[in-house]
């Protein structure tokens, strides 16, 4: 296996190795199209590294904070550093250049691909599917008490189908208007916690809220408020109404 490898004589004019790098054939070939190198070559071998060829995320970082830039413009002569894009597809060179006049200079990602948006769409789906799945399995749930910050005594009853979808729906509809809310996961989050609130405690809402992990601590923060201006508005809403004084029997 170490019999492959080709090590980087660079050195000083003391013949002190000032480079430890060590290339396989294989990627030589296949990333730098360079030949196997016999016996003889190998014992004056300079890496690419050291040659300011090299075309890693490393050296062209180093390229461009020296003010150079060549390793991008060097990186046409050589193969491209995915293994999906050898020098063997044809037109890679055209669409690299494209990318480059468009501000985008990475050749391993496609140009149609929008990994933001597909991570967004995966997060929307499981919370579907997690709300779908919470709203099955519990079938007899806490009812909201009156105060938002004190949870007060509890009152059960038996959430059936119907009430249960309606809430879901009225959840959904308070969370809609959030447009100051950055992603729509952290909307759709809001419309997932309003209804937890109305089935539960504002005690579990935020506790779940808490135990998210893929929520961050300013979204956390940004959704707690959220939620809980919400359900002020809501029961302040509820206590604007008349009340209504049952009737004395006789």
């Amino acid at each position: 296996m170490f019999q492959d490898l080709t090590y980087c004589t660079s050195s000083l004019e003391n013949k002190k190795k000032t480079c430890r790098k060590k290339y396989c054939e294989h990627c030589l070939t296949k990333f730098y199209n360079e030949p196997p190198l016999s016996r003889r070559d190998k014992a004056r071998w300079v890496c690419p590294s050291c040659r300011r060829i090299c075309c890693c995320a490393a050296c062209r970082r180093k390229e461009l904070k020296q003010g150079g830039g060549a390793a991008s413009a060097r990186c046409t002569s050589a193969a491209p550093r995915s293994s999906s894009r050898s020098g063997n597809v044809v037109g890679w060179e055209k669409e690299l250049a494209s990318r480059k006049q468009n501000g985008r200079d990475s050749r391993s990602v496609p140009m149609d691909y929008d990994a933001v948006l597909d991570l967004e769409e995966l997060r929307l789906m499981a919370i579907a599917r997690e709300t779908n799945a919470s709203a099955a399995a519990e079938e007899d749930l806490p009812v909201a008490s009156d105060n938002a910050i004190d949870e007060g005594p509890k009152n059960h009853r038996s959430v059936t189908p119907s009430d249960e979808s309606a809430n879901l729906v009225e959840a959904a509809e308070f969370g809609r208007d959030d447009s100051h809310l950055t992603t729509p996961h952290l909307r759709c989050t809001v419309a997932y916690m309003l209804a937890i609130a109305q089935f539960g405690t504002v005690k579990e809402m935020l506790r779940r809220i808490v135990s998210r992990k893929s929520v961050g601590s300013h979204e956390k923060v940004q959704l707690i408020s959220v939620l809980l201006r919400r359900i002020h508005q809501k029961y302040a809403a509820l206590a604007q109404q008349p009340k209504v004084e049952p009737r004395e029997s006789f």
